[in-house]
């Protein structure tokens, strides 16, 4: 019996091997979406990016000795994130108590979901905003997380038996003056010897799942959210979390969503009205929920970054790379895309959708004209 396969019993190698599978199940996938040679060259990228991902938040995950993981990189902004946010990550466990310290800075929203796993998908046991977080008045907050309400000063989160997770979501109107909220986390209990204990088969395998279950999750939202959009392009939707999830969704945000599809001389004019919300933003997202460039290119705006019309309505212009507009958006050189909405506050407003239609880049002057 050669060495390699003495060790294939072992949990963690067949973990991986599903793994190995996963990929190339959706790569096919995504292949078979794509609708163009671009679409499918950036999808296979974004598979990387998501594994990357999917690697750092659930099989690099320690609930022993836990840490936030940054979600997004300057490059990667996958999984349908919002590009105008921060979203960090933290893998804990029932089995143990924590305490999270931090200051809520002075970003426009700030939240945090408590989930856990709950078959395919993952179940939300707490929710917190600045007005449940026990704020103080210079911003800073105390959790304590633990099954028996604590003896320690904090606002207590009661968790559940075994594996658990939190998602801060930081969204941001004007990243030069805001400052981004500050946490850490600490174990309340035998927190160097429990740091001590070394990972075994069993559990380097659950985390390796984890990842797994995470990539399969976050590489198939264009089959799970409204896929019947890519049929009816430039029509949006409302929706929240009740339909979306918790998961994958803010619980205090009404999204509209679309899809578009965009000819080389052709742009997208979408009129809206704003709601009364503490924060709102638009992104601009491939076929399968990644924004590309977020940091240098147009992709996204948030209401502390457009300019109104003379009513009081926004209109944004999507192009393909002519900044036609002070709202103008850029599709990254795709012609088609998803573009998502956010409203932070009023979740269950009976609204009317943005209108939004095709104009070709000819005309494009004399209906900007139009509309001033």
């Amino acid at each position: 019996m050669s060495e390699t396969t003495a060790y294939e019993a072992l949990e963690s190698v067949r973990a991986l091997r599903e793994l190995h599978a996963a990929i190339g199940t959706r790569l096919d996938g995504v292949l078979a979406d794509a609708r163009t040679e671009d679409e499918a060259a950036q999808a296979a990228l974004m598979l990387l990016r998501v594994l990357a991902m999917s690697v750092e938040v659930s099989a690099d995950g320690h609930p022993r000795a836990p840490h936030f993981t940054r979600m997004d990189t300057p490059g990667r902004k996958v999984g349908g994130d919002n590009p105008d946010a921060e979203y960090d990550s933290l893998r804990l466990n029932g089995a143990h108590r924590y305490r999270i310290r931090g200051n809520a800075g002075t970003v426009a929203h700030l939240s945090m979901t408590f989930t856990a796993a709950a078959g395919e998908r993952r179940s939300t046991f707490d929710y917190r905003n600045r007005s449940s977080l026990g704020l103080d008045g210079s911003g800073d907050f105390t959790l304590v997380l633990a099954p028996t309400e604590p003896s320690e000063a904090g606002t207590w989160i009661k968790t559940p038996e075994g594996p658990y997770s939190i998602l801060i979501r930081q969204f941001i109107g004007d990243r030069s003056v805001e400052s981004l909220a500050t946490y850490a986390v600490e174990v309340l209990d035998d927190a160097e010897q429990l740091a001590l204990v070394p990972h075994r088969d069993g559990e380097i395998a659950a985390g390796i799942r984890g990842a797994t279950g995470a990539f399969r999750f976050m590489t198939s939202l264009n089959r799970m959210v409204h896929p019947e959009l890519f049929d009816t392009p430039h029509q949006f939707v409302i929706t929240n979390s009740d339909a979306l999830g918790a998961d994958v969704s803010g619980m205090d945000n009404l999204y509209m969503l679309a899809t578009y599809d965009l000819g080389e001389d052709e742009a997208l004019v979408v009129d809206l009205q704003p709601l009364d919300a503490v924060y709102w933003n638009i992104a601009v997202m491939t076929r399968f929920h990644e924004t590309l460039n977020h940091r240098s290119r147009p992709t996204s705006r948030t209401n502390a970054e457009v300019t109104p019309e003379s009513d009081g309505s926004i209109r944004l212009v999507l192009t393909h790379g002519r900044p036609v507009h002070p709202n103008w958006l850029d599709t990254a050189g795709h012609r088609y895309g998803v573009l998502i909405l956010r409203w932070v506050g009023p979740r269950d407003a009976v609204v009317d959708p943005p209108s939004a239609r095709v104009v070709a880049a000819g005309d494009l002057d004399a209906v900007l004209d139009a509309g001033r």
